[in-house]
């Protein structure tokens, strides 16, 4: 009985220590040759998108927008790091690695500066600070809640957003009252 014990202990330290061993093997060969790109793509970033303007960090914030994701996603398309014909059992693991890997190397503050930088905006546009006087007719450091809540919600759908003004409006409107209200 003793043995039998002793292997179902090995084999359960075995399952439980392979996912762990394959996720530090994957942040040291795939994510950790790409920091100081990352580092390079954050440095390029305008100055308000390095250091948001509190209003729009707090839209953001109402919004739900899970800043770690997407940044993840943004920043893996931009380096190429998950490749896309892979099959979709490795894009997803893939992807999960790539997504924990951001969460545990980058700031808080350098994931938001990923997200505002490598959104797409719309009409080949990418980053807020570079559609904010476009969209919103203001520079992004001096953009008000509402403006703030405009560019939030056309980075989570520019195309949909773009067509229907209406539909902004709503959305925009639902988000300043979620901002309002506070976390």
């Amino acid at each position: 009985m003793r043995r039998v014990f002793r292997v179902l202990v090995w084999c359960t330290a075995l399952l439980a220590a392979t996912p762990i061993a394959a996720f530090f093997a994957y942040d040291l060969a795939v994510f950790q040759p790409r920091v100081a790109e990352i580092h390079s793509i954050l440095s390029r970033a305008a100055p308000a998108e390095q250091a948001p303007p509190q209003v729009l960090v707090e839209v953001i914030q109402a919004s739900r927008v899970n800043v770690t994701a997407h940044s993840a996603r943004l920043l893996a398309s931009k380096l190429n790091a998950v490749p896309p014909r892979s099959g979709r059992l490795f894009w997803h693991l893939s992807s999960a690695a790539w997504s924990a890997c951001v969460a545990l190397h980058l700031s808080k503050g350098e994931q938001l500066a990923a997200f505002l930088a490598l959104s797409y905006m719309g009409n080949s546009t990418t980053g807020f600070a570079a559609s904010a006087i476009g969209l919103v007719g203001s520079p992004l450091e001096a953009v008000s809640q509402e403006q703030a809540a405009k560019l939030v919600v056309i980075s989570q759908a520019p195309s949909g957003y773009r067509a229907s003004p209406e539909r902004l409006a709503n959305r925009t409107a639902n988000l300043l009252e979620a901002s309002r209200r506070g976390p």
